[in-house]
């Protein structure tokens, strides 16, 4: 074969992490019916620690670029 595929380059990593939090996963259905009362409870705590931590990790992205971005303008 004469075309000879070229490697891509891989992506220079970003200095500033994203500031939009990722959607939280959406809980998988139980095998059985029956289950799926008594397993509520469970994940709605889960679901609200981890829209918890998402907000507290997306809130310390933007303090952290808020700050870089005025170190830069000094």
């Amino acid at each position: 074969p004469t075309s000879t595929p070229h490697p891509t380059p891989p992506a220079p990593p970003s200095p500033n992490p994203p500031t939009a939090p990722a959607p939280p996963p959406q809980p998988a259905p139980p095998a059985d019916g029956g289950s799926g009362t008594t397993s509520l409870p469970a994940t709605g705590a889960g679901f609200t620690q981890l829209i918890a931590g998402t907000a507290v990790l997306a809130a310390l992205c933007g303090s952290v670029t808020l700050v870089a971005a005025r170190r830069r303008r000094r």
